[in-house]
């Protein structure tokens, strides 16, 4: 029913751009956080703090939502040769989830050129699981389609 959290789309194209869209918002969110970067090694900026806060929320609420019941689900039921690379990617939400968490609450805070570091790299970790998210899901439902000319 329309109460289920369980993540199901009529057709192909509406889940293909579901997902679509969940990725555009985070990686808009991952360039405002990118653009934050241009800081002075004086301090980190209260918009820093922001941006990694805002990220934090989102990118929990984007990893639950397509591991309960969302895109992962929804692949594995399709094509459950798939299984190992989907738990690939959920134990990286794990870790991406850690580390920005991570680098919000520790000590590297007092020390801007790390955070600045750090960060960089987090989203390009970040941005490189999102490829490889929907270039599994693009397979497994493009693999339905057919190979038509």
């Amino acid at each position: 029913g329309e109460a289920s959290t369980r993540f199901s789309m009529s057709t192909q194209s509406d889940f293909l751009g579901a997902m679509q869209d969940a990725h555009r918002d985070l990686f808009e969110e991952l360039s405002l956080l990118e653009q934050s970067l241009d800081f002075s090694d004086q301090q980190i900026p209260t918009e820093l703090r922001q941006r990694m806060e805002n990220v934090v929320s989102l990118v929990t609420c984007h990893f639950a939502l397509e591991e309960e019941g969302g895109y992962l689900i929804a692949v594995r039921e399709r094509r459950p040769e798939m299984a190992q690379r989907i738990d690939q990617l959920k134990a990286q939400h794990e870790t991406l989830s850690e580390t920005i968490r991570e680098l919000m609450s520790s000590e590297i805070t007092r020390d801007p050129s790390l955070v600045r570091q750090s960060l960089q790299a987090w989203i390009q970790n970040m941005r490189e699981h999102e490829r490889l998210e929907n270039e599994l899901v693009l397979t497994a439902f493009n693999s339905d389609l057919g190979t038509g000319d």
